[in-house]
C-alpha cells in the first residue's frame, strides 16, 4: 500500500465513523504518523481528501450493486435481498454524521452521490423489477410507479435530515425501509417460496 492509498484507507474509515467536519488534518497526520506536508502532497486541501474518499466510497457501492445485478443464476428476489444485505452491511459501518457532513459542508459531493443513487435505482434496479415480473415474483404494477415509490422512499428516509431529526441509526433505517419495500412488491408465489426457504433453513 503506497502513501496515497494508506491516507485514503485510513481517512475513509475515520470519516465514515466520525464525519469529517470536526476532524482536523493535524489529527489525521498524527494518527498516520506522517507530516501534513506529505498528506498535502497527495491532497492539496482537506476538501480534496473528502471528495476522493466520498467518490471512492460511491464507486465501491456502485461496483458491488452492479455485481449483484449481473449475477446470472439468482432470481430477482434473491438479487433484491442481496442488495438489501449489502446496504445493511454498509450502514452498520457508516455513521449518519458522515452523510450529515456531506450534505451540510460538501453539498456538491452530496449531489453526486444522490445522482449515482438515482441512476442505480431508476436504471439497474428497474431491470430486476422487470425480471421479477417475468418470473411471477414481483407484482404486476407499472415499473415507473414502483421505481418512483422506491426512489421517493429511499430519498425521504435514507438521508441525513431524516436521520438527524429522528432517533434511528442508519442500519435501522435501511432495514425497515428496504424490507417494507420488498414485502410490498412480492407476489403470493414469492412469499410462498420465502416461507419454504425459511422452513428448510430450520
Amino acid at each position: 500500500m503506497d502513501e496515497k492509498e494508506k491516507i485514503l484507507h485510513f481517512t475513509r474509515e475515520l470519516f465514515i465513523k466520525n464525519g469529517f467536519y470536526n476532524t482536523s488534518m493535524d489529527e489525521i497526520a498524527k494518527e498516520l504518523r506522517m507530516s501534513k506536508k506529505t498528506i498535502y502532497k497527495h491532497f492539496p486541501t482537506k476538501m480534496a481528501l473528502v471528495e476522493e474518499v466520498a467518490f471512492h466510497f460511491k464507486d465501491t457501492i456502485k461496483t458491488n450493486i452492479l455485481k449483484i445485478i449481473d449475477e446470472p443464476s439468482d432470481s430477482s428476489i434473491s438479487k433484491l435481498k442481496a442488495i438489501i444485505r449489502f446496504f445493511l452491511e454498509i450502514s452498520i459501518k457508516v455513521d449518519k454524521k458522515w452523510f450529515e457532513d456531506l450534505q451540510t459542508h460538501a453539498p456538491k459531493v452530496w449531489e453526486q452521490i444522490e445522482k449515482t443513487r438515482k441512476e442505480l435505482i431508476l436504471g439497474n434496479i428497474a431491470k430486476i423489477i422487470e425480471l421479477g415480473k417475468e418470473e411471477g415474483l414481483v407484482r404486476d404494477i407499472p415499473t415507473p410507479i414502483l421505481m418512483t415509490i422506491f426512489l421517493s422512499t429511499v430519498e425521504s428516509i435514507i438521508n441525513p435530515e431524516f436521520l438527524m431529526n429522528n432517533d434511528f441509526s442508519l442500519n435501522e433505517a435501511f432495514n425497515h425501509t428496504f424490507n417494507l419495500l420488498l414485502n410490498g412488491i412480492q407476489t403470493k408465489k414469492a412469499k410462498k417460496l420465502n416461507q419454504k426457504a425459511k422452513k428448510s433453513e430450520k
